[in-house]
């Protein structure tokens, strides 16, 4: 989920998915593919809350009078 190509974008998913493995080691399975799920659809709903707002930013475009 990069938004960019520089050092500091590979270093913060790096600390991510350190800091996301180390606490996925402290649950068990379950917990795991629970917390899994709800991190899914945490990003789908903000991919959708985007969307909606890029949606509303264009049609709020004030339009030139000719």
């Amino acid at each position: 989920m990069s938004t960019g190509s520089g050092l500091a974008t590979l270093t913060k998913s790096e600390t991510h998915t350190s800091h996301l493995t180390k606490v996925m080691q402290s649950y068990n399975t379950n917990q795991q593919i629970k917390y899994l799920h709800l991190e899914a659809e945490v990003d789908v709903l903000l991919q959708q809350l985007q969307a909606m707002k890029l949606k509303q930013d264009g049609n709020t475009t004030p339009t030139r009078d000719k």
